[in-house]
């Protein structure tokens, strides 16, 4: 625990958070943060505090399970007695997780909680109740902003558009339908050699041979050559992700969704060949056909429309 010095001295911490890093805008979200630190040294000059620390978070607070330990590290030291006061720039900065965040410090007397931009203070009685309710209305809001973002996601997805980082060989339009990139070469060979009868390790083995690498930069596994020849988005299909395994996407009406753009070809898997016989060289036909077949089993369980 960090002990304070003697004297009549006051201490403050800052609590400033950003929702999220956007892409490509990371001189924007420093100067964000940095302006909610100057209100509140400005602040903590008017009332006679000094700033003891100033914690910062660049992250959403309202996701199920995320991890706050700057927030969690703020109100321990304002519940241990390091700190004499909270300083937050606005109630939805503090959380989004309701009141219980907020009762934590309201139940323990002395403590200091301030909410710059609402103009609460913890010190007031009448305060009380409104920073409740603030909590409660962030809760509420942040709920209602999820699911229209789901809502907006699942339209998207029934268009055929696409939601997230783009798989190998592929890259996202304008319009967020799917185009070759540069290593779509790559994932023609993949399934060309699939279908010759190559192993997994094989093939993975002669890209990284010839000065190919995966996504992140690294050698060709045959885990990796499995995921590929398993994804229906190489297919031309809209998939999603169940336990970290592309699933194909069938729209309200049980059929799948094309995701690639006017005029761009997806794979044309060659499976089914005579040179596919053994066990070994059949890699490419088992994994057509399992994905066939979950396709067929995902239509069945749909009720006729």
């Amino acid at each position: 625990m960090a002990r304070k010095p003697a004297g009549p001295v006051r201490y403050v911490d800052l609590l400033l958070r950003k929702s999220q890093v956007v892409r490509g805008t990371a001189v924007q979200e420093i100067l964000s943060l940095k302006a909610q630190e100057v209100r509140g040294r400005a602040w903590a000059k008017r009332n006679g505090y000094v700033i003891r620390r100033i914690f910062r978070e660049n992250l959403s607070a309202y996701k199920k399970g995320v991890k706050r330990p700057e927030f969690e590290a703020a109100v321990h030291a304002l519940l241990e007695g390091d700190s004499d006061c909270l300083w937050v720039y606005d109630s939805s900065r503090y959380s989004r997780q309701g009141a219980g965040d907020v009762l934590k410090i309201l139940d323990v007397p002395g403590k200091r909680l301030v909410f710059d931009l609402d103009r609460l203070d913890t010190d007031i009685p009448e305060d009380r109740s409104r920073i409740v309710g603030k909590a409660e209305d962030a809760r509420e809001y942040s709920r209602v902003l999820s699911e229209k973002v789901r809502g907006t996601k699942a339209t998207q997805r029934e268009e055929g558009k696409w939601l997230t980082m783009p798989p190998l060989g592929l890259k996202v339009t304008k319009k967020r339908k799917l185009k070759h990139s540069k290593m779509w070469p790559v994932i023609e060979r993949i399934h060309r050699e699939a279908a010759e009868g190559k192993s997994n390790r094989r093939i993975a083995l002669g890209l990284t041979a010839d000065g190919f690498r995966a996504t992140r930069g690294g050698p060709f596994r045959a885990n990796t050559v499995g995921k590929i020849l398993r994804n229906p988005v190489y297919l031309g299909w809209q998939v999603t992700v169940t336990n970290g395994h592309h699933q194909l996407y069938l729209n309200a009406r049980g059929k799948p969704v094309r995701v690639f753009a006017k005029g761009w070809r997806p794979s044309r898997r060659r499976y089914g060949t005579s040179t596919a016989r053994s066990r070994r060289r059949s890699t490419g036909a088992r994994t057509c056909r399992r994905w066939r077949n979950s396709r067929s089993r995902s239509n069945a369980r749909r009720p006729p429309g």
